[in-house]
């Protein structure tokens, strides 16, 4: 390890390191039931998934019938949907936990393996110069990092949270900043 290294070491917040590519790392546990984000993530797919059903109902000419399916299907999805959250919540003890690894090109968000069916977990990658615009969001941990075709969720406790996103910023030429 180089000195540059060992001194930029020192000077991370708490719970953050560097990993064997030199990429800062850090884990963020985050209190299910009182960000339930991933309930309004899974709330917006049920009620998504009531809506194709009346879309495909209206081509068919069956305009009534489209309104009937999208509050019946979408109502009943989203309940199916809210009950599965909580069993959810409860089996993995109302704790989702994420890990996130960044150098000056990208950050690397990993998800725990089943939490979307995936069994090796989920990789979301965000290459800072595809960002278009930085939503800082203290009061839940969160940036909120926008592309042209996408928008993933950087979250990193209190005392790592001003680090990461003053190291965002840095890198993310094209975007815009919204504090």
């Amino acid at each position: 390890m180089t000195d540059s290294r060992r001194t930029s070491a020192r000077q991370l917040p708490s719970g953050m390191t560097y990993d064997a590519d030199g990429r800062i790392c850090w884990t963020y546990v985050q209190d299910i039931r009182k960000h339930p984000m991933t309930l309004y993530i899974l709330e917006e797919m049920m009620i998504g998934a009531g809506l194709a059903f009346a879309i495909i109902a209206v081509f068919n000419g069956y305009f009534l019938f489209a309104l009937q399916i999208f509050l019946a299907a979408g109502g009943l999805l989203a309940v199916v949907g809210l009950i599965g959250w909580l069993i959810w919540s409860f089996m993995c003890k109302g704790k989702y936990t994420m890990t996130f690894a960044m150098n000056d090109e990208q950050i690397v968000r990993t998800s725990p393996p089943g939490v979307t069916g995936g069994r090796d977990g989920n990789l979301y990658i965000t290459r800072y110069k595809n960002v278009r615009r930085l939503r800082s969001v203290p009061e839940h941990d969160m940036v909120g990092v926008m592309g042209p075709w996408s928008f993933h969720q950087i979250y990193a406790d209190p005392e790592q949270f001003q680090f990461v996103l003053d190291y965002m910023t840095a890198r993310c030429d094209k975007a815009s900043i919204e504090r």
